[in-house]
């Protein structure tokens, strides 16, 4: 009875038998060990031995089928993607997975998901200051005992290295956690005074400079606005059928990339978004520009006078729309879907009976029937670079916070549900980090930038006489 799950090493291909990091009864330990260890024993009878060794001793399976013992021992399950994870631990028992020497760390993908999502359960400054702890833990144990030096470095550079990845994932929280911050230039200032730490000192600083300079070169579409002139009104009106369907799509997709990579993680932890919107400006400034795309389109269809000409101008949006989905900017994709199906084009039949419908069909992947089901089917098939759709995330995310419980006892985190926000939370990261290769257009990006908040109740007026002409126009088309 082989475990697939234990992640112990130097056990027997038969043993059943995972450690807890914390027993004190060696002998105890031993025969446990000698019972689990055997592969003639049935799951029945390994039950009853268990349950007459000591009554601190438990017998608990996971949805992995790994058998712990005892009440304080780690059970792991299987994500769908096949990772172990635990389900449940304390600061300590997350801290340990990562430096003793005897385990095999997390995955680089879950090892994401704790430092991306952990802040929704606990302060950044108490996970830090763990690591830190079991850091001079382990250099005062070189000092103590020359003969553990070996292992005591080999578990320094793990920490280090989990630094490191911290830093990579979401350096900007050394930046603006002040708590957090002060303690870094802490334990930078403590490997600066320790005999061959400068090295790991100066990892970690590079790794915080090299990632300030990574976000200095990302596009910000605010900078854009502001330096690119606005036409003057004797210029010739703009008319988005004067541009190629792809430049439009490239723009928006420029756009749309830009403001998502402003989103910084503090802004998606602890749906802030919905509790304090007042700290979530990146959002509402992605959200804002969505909607104003979506009643742009709207009203640049019912501002047009005849049906061929409205005709005309849906094909267009729909031939963008077709780029907008090859080059995976499924947000502003999501503002078409909105401005063709569910709004006042909706109800203009007349006109939509001429227009193409692949093209309508093709907007269908933003379809929120089954939870979008067609959009993450076709996700899920996807390599960025791509412009996720923020609704949808920003959904998911306050779905999953609101679900079970973040702690399962005193100090215990629910490692399931913090693991489930990390997933979503490095799906956004990935997205973020990977750029377009599009040339901006100044012009084109401008106009853009700069369309207007629509008057509903101009819509409403130029709805209504659109459908009390709308027969008598559609035999312009024939």
């Amino acid at each position: 009875m082989a475990l697939k799950a234990n992640r112990k090493r130097g056990l027997s291909d038969g043993a059943i038998f995972q450690h807890s990091w914390d027993y004190t009864s060696h002998g105890k330990l031993t025969l446990v060990e000698e019972v689990m260890g055997r592969t003639d024993i049935t799951p029945q009878q390994l039950s009853l031995v268990l349950t007459s060794i000591s009554k601190n001793f438990t017998k608990r399976c996971s949805p992995a089928g790994l058998v712990n013992i005892k009440e304080s021992s780690t059970v792991y399950h299987k994500t769908p993607d096949g990772r172990d994870v635990m389900d449940s631990a304390n600061l300590q028992q997350i801290c340990f997975q990562f430096v003793d020497d005897q385990w095999i760390p997390p995955d680089k993908k879950t090892t994401n998901h704790l430092i991306l999502a952990h802040a929704n359960f606990i302060p950044s400054i108490q996970l830090f200051d763990q690591f830190v702890r079991e850091y001079k833990s382990r250099r005062e144990e070189i000092k103590d005992d020359p003969e553990k030096e070996k292992s005591a470095q080999y578990v320094t550079i793990r920490i280090i290295n989990f630094m490191k990845q911290w830093i990579d994932v979401n350096h900007t929280v050394f930046k603006t956690d002040a708590q957090l911050a002060g303690a870094f230039q802490n334990f930078l200032a403590y490997l600066d005074s320790q005999q061959d730490c400068d090295k790991w000192r100066m990892l970690l600083e590079n790794g915080i400079m090299a990632a300030e300079a990574s976000k200095k070169d990302k596009f910000n579409p605010a900078t854009i606005a502001k330096s690119v002139k606005k036409p003057k009104k004797k210029e010739k009106p703009f008319k988005i059928q004067d541009f190629d369907a792809k430049e439009v799509a490239e723009q928006l997709t420029i756009i749309d990339h830009g403001l998502f990579c402003c989103i910084d993680m503090f802004e998606l932890q602890n749906i802030r978004w919905v509790s304090n919107p007042d700290q979530t400006p990146n959002i509402e400034a992605s959200s804002s520009f969505t909607n104003k795309l979506t009643f742009w389109i709207e009203y640049q269809i019912l501002i047009t006078s005849t049906v061929k000409k409205r005709v005309s101008l849906i094909n267009f949006f729909l031939k963008v729309a077709q780029y907008l989905m090859e080059m995976n900017n499924f947000n502003s994709l999501m503002a078409f879907y909105l401005a063709l199906n569910l709004g006042y084009i909706n109800k203009l039949k007349s006109t939509l009976k001429s227009v193409a419908t692949k093209g309508l069909q093709m907007l269908d992947i933003m379809n929120p029937l089954h939870n979008f089901k067609l959009y993450r089917d076709h996700l899920a098939t996807l390599r960025p670079p791509m412009v996720l759709c923020q609704e949808v995330a920003l959904k998911d995310l306050l779905m999953t916070h609101e679900q079970g419980a973040f702690f399962v006892g005193e100090g215990v985190l629910n490692m399931r549900k913090l693991d489930m926000i990390g997933v979503i939370l490095e799906q956004i990261r990935i997205a973020q980090n990977v750029k377009y290769s599009f040339v901006e257009k100044p012009e084109l990006l401008n106009h853009l930038l700069n369309i207007e908040q629509v008057d509903r109740e101009q819509c409403d007026t130029f709805l209504k006489n659109i459908l009390a002409t709308e027969e008598v126009d559609k035999k312009e088309v024939s």
